[in-house]
């Protein structure tokens, strides 16, 4: 049961990797495709933003994305004005938060256009995320408790068998 238990962790570690990049390269597409968008102009229509990000909607319960983009020089530009922002470290830096009471994944990113630098930000609720999760963390362990199963079997199996002459004896 120990190794069961560590290895369903290492498992779902190493599974989750690849899923949380996966959701992370969508959220950097939709900051890359709206700073595109703007670059060299700076200004964006909402309903273009509205499109860009109706990409990343999957029809969920409470699913949500939502967007900012945030002149340095000017402040708000378009979107929800009071999304967090993450800290630009990288070109796309992501960060998780809370936001009107959801769970978010945010990305943002600092683009430089005709009017000066702006941030543009793209969030979204994490329902996508953790509905994969669960679905990996299921199949992790029904096949890892099958496979102990399968362990425990042929282990019971081989030694009443290599006992058998014993119990003769």
């Amino acid at each position: 049961c120990i190794v069961l238990a560590i290895g369903v962790a290492l498992d779902y570690h190493n599974g989750m990797a690849p899923l949380r990049r996966a959701y992370d390269h969508t959220l950097a597409n939709a900051t890359n495709d709206i700073a595109a968008a703007i670059e060299g102009k700076g200004d964006l229509a909402d309903a273009r933003a509205r499109r860009i990000l109706a990409s990343l909607d999957v029809g969920l319960a409470d699913y949500r994305s939502y967007y900012r983009l945030r002149s340095v020089a000017n402040g708000e530009m378009a979107g929800q004005a009071d999304l967090p922002e993450a800290s630009i470290t990288a070109p796309v830096s992501f960060a998780d938060t809370f936001y009107r009471g959801q769970k978010l994944r945010i990305a943002s990113r600092r683009i430089d256009t005709g009017a000066g630098p702006v941030i543009v930000t793209v969030a979204e609720t994490t329902q996508k995320h953790d509905a994969a999760s669960w679905r990996i963390v299921g199949s992790l362990l029904l096949t890892d408790v099958l496979q102990l199963g399968a362990t425990i079997l042929f282990v019971w199996l081989g030694v009443r068998q290599g006992l058998r002459p014993l119990s003769r004896l």
